[in-house]
This record gives structure tokens, C-alpha cells and sequence, in this order.
């Protein structure tokens, strides 16, 4: 039997998007998106609200793009 993860990702002030309603607020260093992709890499599915997936669509060419750094071109194949 499959697992549903349930994953948000927020500030440490329980906010996800900025007073502009912006989600470029967070800017992680490499070791949390390559924590990411170790744990997305077995996901079957994404769940995405209307926004949260025009938000996510970016990722359907990242990979496409020279100027892409090695762990965003890996999640843009994992997406």
C-alpha cells in the first residue's frame, strides 16, 4: 500500500506567501532542495492548489535550461 505525504513548506512565522503575494520570499541554500529531491525522487504524484501549480509550472522546462544549477535541474525532472 502507497503513502500520502502531506508536505507545506512555510516560514518560521506560519506564513507561505509574502505581504505581496509573492512566494519568492524563501531563498534555501543547496542542502534543502537536494534534501528535497532525496525525498520527492519516490513521490508518484504532486497535489497543487490553482496557484501553488502555475507557481510549480516553471519546473516543466527548468531542466531544458543550461543555465540551471545541478539540484534544480534534478527536481525539474523529479516534477
Amino acid at each position: 500500500m502507497g503513502h500520502i505525504v502531506y508536505l507545506m513548506n512555510l516560514s518560521l512565522d506560519g506564513f507561505i506567501e509574502g505581504p505581496d503575494g509573492s512566494f519568492a520570499w524563501g531563498r534555501p541554500d543547496e542542502e534543502l532542495p537536494q534534501f528535497f529531491n532525496q525525498q520527492a525522487q519516490d513521490f508518484s504524484a504532486f497535489l497543487y492548489g490553482r496557484r501553488m501549480y502555475e507557481v510549480m509550472s516553471v519546473w516543466q522546462t527548468v531542466d531544458t535550461e543550461p543555465s540551471a544549477s545541478g539540484f534544480m535541474a534534478e527536481f525539474a525532472r523529479i516534477w
